[in-house]
């Protein structure tokens, strides 16, 4: 009873925190609200209304995946109440500290019926997957870029060959998961190499969607559209989001990203 007790109230923290998140969105909109009035003023409201769908079917392929990980580890979740604590602690991202979508999916996950362990890694292999298949779209994005991004690209490609290959490599993965142990206290269970990226590609089409949402924000704004700029927007999509990400402190890369994409 006292275990029930206690999973409910730190189920409570996952709530609390999407509530938070909700506060910021709100703050920055009304702080903002003179120039958002006038850039919706200007637009066209039913590339507006395609761009949110969009983007929209990007966050729900997010939940998606991420309740399958859950579900391949131990837990299957109800559909309908496993979405909507998704979305609620994905508003944890708006909370300043960086840590706060983690904690917020997960403890509402234990919320629903996952185990602790299994919501904590599950959250954190999703939010791998997701913003590494954000760097593989930059990548690709880079490369075949009409502009000059493919030092960018190439510095990005680096990188995500060292990652991937230290979770191929079966020592680099036995020293990982000691020093996670080591920190935590906690078992870490690494996904295999093919599990990674097969994660991976299951996340790109979230970057490709949240670009066609951006595609049709320009057009709604009565932008000029051609290949090459689709590639751009492609490109700066996804680079902006990791970039806002791993800016730590900065609610949900609010700024960051913006000036980024820009």
């Amino acid at each position: 009873m006292a275990s029930k007790s206690r999973n409910g109230a730190l189920g409570i923290v996952g709530l609390l925190i999407g509530l938070a998140g909700v506060g910021f969105v709100i703050r920055t909109i009304i702080r903002e609200r003179d120039e958002i009035g006038a850039t919706l003023t200007s637009a066209n409201p039913t590339w507006l209304v395609l761009a949110g769908l969009a983007v929209l079917a990007a966050m729900a392929t997010i939940g998606w995946n991420w309740l399958s990980i859950i579900g391949r580890r131990d837990t299957d979740l109800p559909l309908g109440a496993g979405f909507m604590w998704y979305f609620v602690g994905q508003l944890g991202k708006y909370v300043p500290g960086g840590i706060w979508p983690i904690v917020g999916r997960a403890e509402l996950a234990t919320r629903a019926g996952a185990t602790r362990s299994t919501a904590y890694q599950a959250t954190a292999l999703s939010m791998f997957a997701t913003y590494g298949a954000a760097v593989l779209v930059a990548i690709f994005a880079g490369l075949v870029s009409p502009t000059d991004r493919r030092l960018i690209a190439l510095a990005l490609a680096l990188g995500t060959i060292i990652v991937l290959g230290l979770l191929v490599m079966p020592a680099a993965r036995e020293r990982i998961t000691r020093t996670i142990r080591r920190f935590t206290k906690r078992d870490l269970n690494l996904p295999e190499g093919t599990r990674v990226v097969l994660d991976l590609a299951r996340h790109i089409p979230v970057w490709l969607l949240i670009t066609l949402g951006n595609v049709f924000i320009v057009i709604a704004l009565g932008g000029d559209i051609d290949l090459g700029l689709v590639v751009d927007l492609t490109f700066a999509t996804a680079l902006s989001w990791v970039i806002g990400f791993v800016v730590v402190g900065v609610p949900g890369g609010l700024g960051v990203r913006e000036a980024t994409f820009i």
